[in-house]
């Protein structure tokens, strides 16, 4: 779609790959991650000590060989799988058949036992454990990987503003707070989620969610849109 002109800028953290630089360009790195295993820690995790917890997780990539991971067609993660394989001299069942589903959908798969593993970048990874603390992050399996945004082929203009905008604002302590606030942060991301108006865990944003609704309609709106104007505003006070 951002080819095709739908969009201008894809605000998404992608990982800097050969295959995608041809077809995408990438703009300066914002950060740099690493691909980790999630997997999930023993039933009776909390009575047992790290040693033990250990002993019970795949700590070697090696260990991977004939044992299913999930992650989405396409990406970077599959790549990564297939190239591990070779490295480690035998086959990891790579199941690319969760297509609806984001990195997210199988992160929270794995902590609900529907799947044993996937893999995510260590920051997304990191933040979801907030979420899910029967989780395990802790196994590596790539080498650090540059994170970028990225722009159409033919946005040569667009691509240097960014670039001088990103420069001008990693000068700036703002990147690292809003860095620190989302992504190493995990006490408020459980406040977040712990809320009646997570998605997570009630599925509202407010106490007047159908009335926002009814008004939305009206204006052709989408609710959500006009339940953050309401927030912003008062906070949801009458």
């Amino acid at each position: 779609r951002l080819n095709e002109g739908d969009g201008d800028i894809l605000a998404f953290p992608l990982a800097i790959t050969s295959e995608r630089t041809g077809r995408i360009t990438f703009t300066k790195p914002l950060f740099e991650t690493h691909q980790v295993l999630v997997q999930r820690k023993p039933d009776n995790w909390r009575k047992l000590t790290a040693d033990d917890i250990n002993l019970q997780l795949i700590r070697r990539p090696s260990e991977l060989i004939n044992r299913e991971v999930y992650v989405r067609p396409n990406s970077s993660f599959e790549q990564r799988l297939r190239n591990l394989s070779t490295e480690i001299g035998g086959e990891i069942s790579i199941r690319t058949d969760s297509i609806n589903m984001s990195t997210e959908d199988l992160i929270k798969a794995v902590a609900l036992g529907t799947i044993d593993f996937t893999v995510a970048d260590q920051f997304i990874a990191q933040v979801n454990t907030g979420y899910y603390p029967n989780l395990d992050v802790e196994t590596v399996l790539s080498l650090p990987q540059q994170i970028s945004w990225s722009v159409r082929n033919t946005s040569p203009q667009l691509l240097l503003a960014f670039n001088e905008w990103l420069a001008q604002i990693k000068k700036e302590p703002t990147f690292m707070v809003i860095y620190n606030r989302y992504f190493k942060n995990p006490r408020t991301s459980l406040i977040r989620m712990q809320s009646d108006y997570s998605s997570l865990a009630g599925n509202k944003i407010s106490p007047y969610d159908d009335l926002i609704k009814q008004g939305a309609e009206k204006l052709g709106w989408d609710w959500r849109l006009l339940a953050a104007v309401v927030y912003q505003e008062s906070k949801f006070d009458p």
